[in-house]
């Protein structure tokens, strides 16, 4: 414990079992009761400074033989009899502790303010008068939670100090802040450097999906202060036209995000018919001129309504309309490998063209070939596997090929992409 033992506590018990206790000096115990058994065993407790205890061992009345703390020791008995009792001297020699030698070697010594001192892998030997020795582990320390100012431990064994060298150092702390661009938010992170980081969840923005963060997220915190900034892409939203035969000279966007501007529709026209307006999200009646307004969101779809034109007149004379001439597409693939699907079989001059391409599972597009009586059409790709042309004043063919070894598209993509633009801008002046 650290502390001198100034007395011993005794406690045994007598023929009926009840405890008889004592308080008396270290070196002798005188125990007068007639009910105490030859047998009796004695239980020896130290009383040190601050009236803390230890217990010492025990002694049997019938042998004399002490089992306790080594540093008492040497215990005797004598009887004496008389006429009503019993008187039983137990003589109690003491070993004094002169000397605590401390192994260090695989206790840690640097902390920081706040920490605990750590005393594992501390070996403490006690030396005594006798000569003799002992590794003990009931020994004291000054202080646990250590400050800024702690330079050493005390340890403490019987009076007897030693002291281990430490280092404490103050902490130092980093922190890391998000800015999310308008996501949800997410708190600052502020702990030790070099402590582990974890990463927090995604923010969430309503119509964007989160990209990704501009600069790594530390696993460890480093010091000073971060920002790390959140991307985002706009979620594209689909544009369904269902045209009822009819033909769009020009280009309705097929898809729009919540950044694009206003997105006024080109109406179609269709032989026979006049157009009368759209039906459809967001229309509560037949609209002839929609805007898809800026900061617009959700899929939609439109619907092309159109009246009968009468060709004759109250006095029966004719009113032709005339007739618009329309060309074939045609397709050529090897349908094992994949398919295309095209927006019309036949279209007039000018009119877009979508075609999708679907390969099967183990093959990639590795040509695209849309021609007309030999000449080459230009297209352009609107997004993964879809495109579109402009049809020209003759019949079209679209050949795709696939290969099992993934060509890379976008050399053929390039090539077509400026002349669609060329040529588109050059039907829309004709």
């Amino acid at each position: 414990l650290g502390l001198e033992l100034n007395s011993i506590k005794y406690k045994v018990a007598d023929k009926t079992g009840q405890e008889i206790t004592g308080i008396v000096a270290l070196n002798d115990i005188t125990i007068l009761d007639s009910n105490i058994a030859d047998d009796a065993e004695i239980t020896l407790i130290g009383i040190y400074g601050d009236n803390q205890t230890r217990d010492l061992g025990t002694v049997l009345l019938t042998d004399g033989m002490y089992s306790g703390d080594k540093r008492v020791s040497n215990a005797t008995r004598s009887l004496i009899k008389t006429e009503n009792s019993k008187l039983y001297n137990l003589n109690l020699q003491l070993f004094d502790c002169t000397e605590i030698i401390l192994d260090c070697t695989n206790v840690k010594k640097e902390y920081k303010v706040g920490e605990e001192f750590d005393p594992t892998g501390l070996i403490v030997t006690a030396k005594y008068n006798d000569g003799t020795d002992e590794v003990i582990t009931n020994y004291g320390l000054d202080r646990t939670v250590l400050r800024l100012e702690d330079t050493k431990v005390v340890v403490s064994y019987m009076g007897r100090t030693a002291d281990i060298d430490i280092v404490v150092r103050e902490r130092v702390y980093g922190t890391l802040k998000f800015n999310t661009n308008g996501g949800t938010s997410i708190e600052d992170i502020t702990q030790e450097v070099g402590t582990e980081v974890v990463a927090p969840t995604n923010p969430t923005k309503e119509y964007y999906k989160f990209d990704c963060w501009d600069a790594e997220i530390p696993t460890r915190m480093p010091s000073g202060e971060k920002t790390i900034n959140a991307n985002w892409k706009a979620i594209g939203y689909d544009i369904v036209y269902e045209l009822d035969d009819g033909e769009i000279t020009g280009i309705n966007p097929v898809k729009y995000t919540i950044e694009s501007g206003d997105i006024t529709l080109i109406n179609p026209t269709k032989a026979g018919y006049r157009f009368k307006g759209w039906t459809g999200t967001d229309l509560t009646e037949v609209t002839e001129t929609v805007v898809i307004p800026a900061g617009s969101n959700g899929n939609k779809t439109y619907t092309a309504n159109y009246e009968k034109i009468d060709n004759t007149t109250s006095s029966g004379s004719s009113t032709g309309t005339g007739t618009i001439k329309k060309y074939s597409i045609n397709v050529s693939i090897d349908s094992t490998k994949g398919s295309v699907s095209v927006s019309n079989t036949s279209a007039s001059k000018g009119k877009s063209i979508i075609f999708t391409i679907n390969p099967e599972e183990g093959y990639e597009v590795s040509s695209i070939r849309v021609s007309s009586e030999q000449n080459t059409v230009t297209y352009k790709e609107l997004y993964e596997n879809k495109y579109e042309f402009l049809m020209p004043s003759a019949s079209v063919k679209i050949e795709i090929e696939f290969s099992e070894d993934g060509e890379n598209l976008q050399e053929i993509i390039e090539e077509n992409l400026l002349d669609f633009y060329y040529e588109f801008y050059e039907v829309e002046i004709v």
